[in-house]
């Protein structure tokens, strides 16, 4: 092992899982100084292992965002249906108007 070029350690390396990695990068101090102590190696597992979960997770993170802002909307719109029912009797052409008219105005 201590007469391999890095690619070859590198190519090796890719194909462990965490575990054996750690034990890999432990088993010489030559392979620790030239794979393990450089962040290409761990960027790649991580990309490798784990980028189903990350696309799954920041999908998740966009719906409730996405959730949040839709709740949000609901609250606004009624906030102006109660203030639209508040208004003055002789004010009645504004009564006829629609929720969504006066969102799309205060927006």
């Amino acid at each position: 092992m201590e007469a391999l070029p890095s690619d070859i350690l590198f190519s090796l390396a890719i194909h462990l899982d965490f575990p054996d990695l750690l034990r890999f990068c432990s088993s010489s101090s030559r392979i620790n100084n030239i794979l393990c102590n450089r962040e290409p190696i761990w960027r790649y597992k991580l990309q490798q292992d784990f980028s189903n979960k990350l696309t799954n997770l920041l999908n998740f993170i966009k719906d409730m965002k996405f959730k949040r802002f839709e709740t949000r909307i609901k609250i606004r719109r009624r906030s102006i249906q109660k203030k639209l029912t508040k208004l003055p009797a002789s004010v009645h052409i504004l009564q006829n108007l629609s929720v969504d008219h006066w969102y799309s105005v205060i927006i």
